[in-house]
């Protein structure tokens, strides 16, 4: 038992909840979706790097380069100075979001892509003997398997509804 908050959009009539308590969103790593969510002008921190290296070298290449990261990340940055709050799960507050989309799932789903990607990255760039932290390594990676659990969970859950 307990109160179970959501991140809602206003402006877009959208939400988010990863079903924690108050002090689980204070104190988890999973509030990255937050970040995600209003982080503006992010795009460059998803290339890969090579594409970071072409946009980087090539100014007529970079705005097809970052509208393609737009395209793949539709998510990154789409609540960036909208009206959102974090609310209780109190029936009043429910009701006033009943007719909004959850995007749950989907930003997740983005986030389990990123943290591949960059696990990928920095996995490939360890083998070419770039200097690496062994610690970002491992955090990418236990963030990307945080981010697996709740796809697999909010897979199921809307396998069955």
């Amino acid at each position: 038992m307990g109160i179970y908050w959501y991140l809602v959009n206003f402006d877009k009539k959208e939400y988010v909840s990863l079903g924690m308590k108050f002090g689980d969103w204070l104190l988890s790593n999973d509030t990255k979706a937050i970040f995600w969510l209003i982080a503006e002008d992010a795009y460059p921190m998803v290339l890969t790097r090579e594409e970071y290296k072409q946009f980087i070298e090539n100014i007529d290449k970079a705005e097809e380069i970052i509208d393609n990261a737009k395209r793949e990340f539709k998510y990154l940055g789409r609540w960036a100075r909208d009206k959102i709050a974090v609310i209780p799960d109190y029936e009043e507050y429910l009701e006033e979001i009943k007719d909004f989309k959850d995007i749950t799932l989907d930003v997740v789903n983005e986030l389990v892509k990123l943290f591949t990607r960059w696990y990928e990255e920095i996995s490939k760039a360890k083998q070419e003997e770039v200097f690496l932290k062994e610690e970002s390594l491992r955090e990418i990676n236990e963030a990307l398997e945080n981010f697996k659990k709740w796809q697999k969970i909010l897979t199921k859950e809307s396998t069955n509804l």
